[in-house]
């Protein structure tokens, strides 16, 4: 599934703290620079599936191999795939149509950032605490001046954090700022008692957009 996308190279500075002291505190983490294209398909993040422009590609690489391992029922494979292609590209036309008509300065990350592909099909500039990867979970004391600045400056009073984090450190932004946290699900960690309630993936991205829509009401530009 990883070599049916095109790879992402966003390590994002994994060493935050060095990287805020190196550009003189500038944090700010601009996609367009960032993102860069290698032969190999290595791959600086491996969350592929926040993007809904990936889910149609693997969409079909799944169905391919279904059709070459069991060519009998071929058809039916099509049909399912199509369909749910169907539901994948109204979705995302509704990201694109979301973005696309709102003025978005930055979205600000006090946690693990596993969001690049999706925030990259929009081209949406982030900046965020740790990498999607990244092990670290301790944030310096410069660090989250940094976040707190980056809130102020965003004119969304909101920081993001991921499903699972404890919230330390959205919750001292949020004492110094005012602004809300909201949660956004990367689905790294889907449970199984809610995969056996029904839970999907189109499910888990549409409560994201909500998610993205309710952070946008309280923009303060």
């Amino acid at each position: 599934l990883i070599d049916s996308v095109s790879p992402i190279h966003a390590e994002l500075e994994c060493d935050w703290q060095e990287h805020f002291h190196a550009d003189e505190g500038k944090i700010e983490h601009d996609l367009e620079y960032e993102h860069k294209h290698d032969d190999d398909h290595s791959h600086g993040d491996e969350h592929i599936w926040t993007s809904l422009i990936n889910a149609k590609l693997m969409t079909d690489t799944i169905r391919d191999a279904f059709c070459k391992k069991d060519n009998e029922n071929s058809e039916i494979y099509r049909q399912n795939a199509h369909d749910y292609v169907q539901k994948l590209t109204k979705l995302e036309s509704e990201y694109r149509f979301f973005f696309e008509n709102n003025k978005i300065d930055k979205l600000v990350f006090a946690d693990r950032f596993p969001f690049v592909y999706l925030l990259h099909d929009y081209h949406i500039p982030y900046v965020a605490a740790f990498s999607g990867c990244s092990t670290e979970t301790n944030s310096s004391f410069s660090m989250q001046i940094g976040l707190i600045k980056a809130v102020r400056d965003s004119g969304i009073n909101c920081v993001f954090v991921i499903e699972g984090s404890d919230k330390t450190l959205a919750e001292a932004i949020s004492r110094e700022t005012g602004c809300k946290i909201l949660s956004l699900n990367s689905m790294q960690s889907v449970k199984r008692g809610d995969i056996e309630k029904g839970t999907k993936y189109l499910d888990i991205m549409e409560k994201n957009l909500k998610i993205l829509k309710e952070a946008l009401s309280n923009v303060s530009y």
